[in-house]
């Protein structure tokens, strides 16, 4: 099985920043034309050892661009601005040249170049003043974008590897199927934009899409919803894996292609035995986690939100979500299952369960400090006289994570209550 995703995006990632210019003498010494970019300014045609513009602008440059303030942005890639110096070496003239489309993002570029400043005078040979176009692009200024953005791409890729199922058929097929989601993670719709010609292999697709609600929430850099075309590949090699690197980070399965942006991609030989048994336990943990979604609706309708039920099911909800590495849900599934058992004084073992669990995905992420007063909780329940079947164990984690924080007198002292316990 093979999937290939083509994400077909207006500005999806914040490109890595960069800038370069395109300079031209004025009036008379236009000829002497210059192209360049930041370090390496060269002339149009070949500019001759030691030419007094092209070392002028090399210094002037980087003046210019430390100059350059703009805001984040959503929506601007670059701009162009011309900047003419007269032969005084002042900045005689600001104007956008090729604007971003951003309002704002152009005034603000514009406002932070007017404190460029004095500048050294031309050389000679621009006696008539020099104009310099540059382009600014967004991405430096939004670098907390472009990594929530690569978190997302991340996210919705596993969901949708994890619900394709490789259909039984003859040969290869592929089909193209465009993804809608909304803010919120919603599915907007799902539709064949490239029919394989095989039914089986269209509804497949299809089905991947619609199992695979509901999709990460979108970083507020991506607007209010977003279409992905995926490319979902169907035929006999269903156990054949391929892993891809998506700028630096390995992706579950398949690959994929980013349109804009600048994304590299490129294979990973890493079509393993091991690596398949991960691909299978992960695939298990997805459809256990649907399973027990359903299990808690029907918790809820039948007993409601507030119940016991509800609440176990939600434990089951947040060690499954441990699993499958996605913590937030996890955190989120855990808090609410314990605000609710520990109002029942009859959980007492359910709560002491829940607290070590809780406890355990903190130090999992090493949030060392939030999980020891959820692990202290769970050994003072274990002192109230009933049997707890876990307390040992959890006396023994919480011994373990008070010599990570450095606290080794508590925590000889667990375990000189072990070694004296019956």
């Amino acid at each position: 099985m093979r999937l290939r995703k083509s994400f077909e995006l207006a500005a999806f990632l914040a490109v890595a920043s960069s800038w370069f210019y395109v300079g031209h003498l004025d009036a008379a010494s236009a000829k002497e034309s210059v192209k360049a970019k930041p370090g390496a300014a060269k002339s149009a045609t070949k500019p001759t050892a030691g030419d007094p513009v092209d070392a002028y602008i090399k210094t002037v440059s980087p003046k210019i661009h430390g100059a350059w303030k703009a805001p984040e942005t959503k929506t601007a890639q670059q701009v162009v601005v011309s900047i003419k110096i007269s032969a005084d070496g002042k900045v005689s003239e600001l104007k956008i040249k090729e604007a971003s489309g951003d309002q704002a993002f152009d005034d603000a570029t514009i406002e932070s170049l007017k404190t460029i400043g004095q500048l050294p005078p031309l050389p000679p040979s621009a006696k008539n003043g020099l104009t310099l176009d540059y382009t600014f692009h967004a991405g430096e200024k939004n670098q907390s974008t472009k990594a929530d953005n690569e978190a997302y791409v991340n996210a919705f890729s596993r969901k949708v590897n994890s619900r394709w199922r490789n259909p039984k058929v003859e040969r290869d097929y592929q089909v193209s199927v465009a993804i809608t989601a909304d803010k919120a993670g919603k599915l907007v719709s799902a539709k064949v934009v490239k029919s394989s010609g095989n039914k089986v292999v269209d509804e497949a697709g299809l089905t991947a899409a619609k199992l695979a609600e509901p999709y990460p929430p979108m970083p507020e850099s991506l607007g209010d919803k977003i279409t992905i075309n995926y490319t979902f590949q169907a035929g006999p090699g269903k156990d054949v894996i391929n892993k891809m690197q998506f700028n630096g980070v390995p992706l579950p399965q398949g690959d994929y292609q980013i349109s804009a942006g600048g994304a590299q991609l490129r294979p990973l030989d890493v079509d393993t035995a091991i690596n398949r048994k991960l691909q299978e336990r992960e695939a298990q943990a997805q459809d256990r986690m649907l399973s027990i979604k359903a299990k808690l609706t029907q918790a809820e309708n039948k007993f409601g939100k507030e119940s016991i039920e509800a609440a176990k099911a939600r434990h089951e909800l947040a060690k499954c979500a441990v699993e499958l590495h996605d913590y937030k849900e996890a955190e989120a599934a855990y808090s609410a299952a314990l605000s609710i058992v520990e109002k029942d004084a009859a959980q007492a073992a359910e709560l002491q369960s829940l607290l070590a669990d809780y406890a355990q995905m903190y130090v999992t992420t090493a949030r060392l400090k939030e999980a020891e007063p959820l692990l202290s909780r769970a050994c003072e329940i274990g002192k109230s006289g009933n049997a707890m079947p876990k307390q040992r164990k959890i006396m023994e984690e919480y011994a373990r994570l008070l010599y990570k924080l450095n606290r080794t007198a508590d925590a000889d002292a667990i375990y000189k209550q072990l070694r004296a316990a019956p």
